[in-house]
């Protein structure tokens, strides 16, 4: 595939070999929140190796996820397909949840604004389109993998 930036062609290939690298949230979150790495890691400054999980939550977190990978392989393939309709539709609640508390947030209304304006410089952007297309589909490729899983056991 080919793609038109600057007035020339180049391949895809091409094309993210030369892609700035983006610190995108879900990374972000993981690299500077769970792992606890510094501003300087991303200056190239400290080395990865020396760092560790130090975020007693993701600990917690994990060992809650272990315990229920635990309990669904000792209940059986056939009580998998019926939890996985529960976890499939908790997702949505807890959506709706997170929606409903993120309105009743102060200035609320100004976010709201500012995400429903449409910046048409940045909204002609190849750029700006060419991240949204990798953000999105690194997120579907993280959510669909889990329900195909889920799903074939019921």
């Amino acid at each position: 595939t080919w793609f038109k930036l600057d007035k020339k062609c180049m391949s895809l290939e091409d094309r993210l070999l030369t892609l700035p690298t983006i610190e995108i949230p879900p990374r972000e979150y993981f690299r500077h929140t769970l792992r606890g790495l510094p501003a300087s890691f991303d200056d190239g400054i400290s080395n990865e190796l020396q760092f560790s999980f130090n975020s007693g939550r993701a600990i917690v977190c994990f060992c809650i996820v272990w315990l229920f990978a635990c309990i669904c392989l000792l209940r059986r393939i056939r009580w998998l397909g019926k939890l996985s309709l529960f976890i499939v539709s908790s997702s949505g609640v807890l959506t709706v949840i997170f929606v409903i508390r993120s309105l009743a947030l102060e200035r609320s209304e100004v976010a709201l604004q500012k995400y429903f304006a449409i910046d048409m410089e940045t909204f002609n952007d190849e750029e700006a389109w060419l991240d949204a297309v990798r953000i999105t589909n690194t997120s579907l490729c993280l959510g669909m993998g889990g329900m195909i899983s889920l799903s074939s056991y019921s």
